[in-house]
């Protein structure tokens, strides 16, 4: 099995699509797949609440420690992108 990465994954599928016999669904697949990659590269993990009480419940082990964050509380004021906000957050 091949080693990939987020730079050699999408040429590597890419070749496979190559090999379609049919130009238009070759044209399309590789639209397709193009499409997927930059997609993909934006999606962000989920974090999770340190001490959520259905935090050891999971029964896809999808929670990795790497994930939970104790989370610190916002003072109303002004957020990062420049709104005012009336309520802590």
């Amino acid at each position: 099995m091949r080693n990939f990465d987020e730079a050699t994954i999408a040429d590597a599928v890419l070749q496979c699509v190559r090999a379609a016999k049919d130009d238009r669904v070759c044209q399309v697949s590789e639209a397709l797949v193009r499409h997927l990659h930059v997609f993909v590269r934006e999606i962000e993990p989920h974090v999770f609440a340190a001490g959520h009480p259905y935090l050891d419940s999971d029964v896809v082990f999808g929670v990795k420690d790497s994930l939970v964050r104790q989370f610190a509380a916002v003072p109303a004021g002004t957020a990062v992108d420049g709104r005012q906000i009336t309520q802590p957050y």
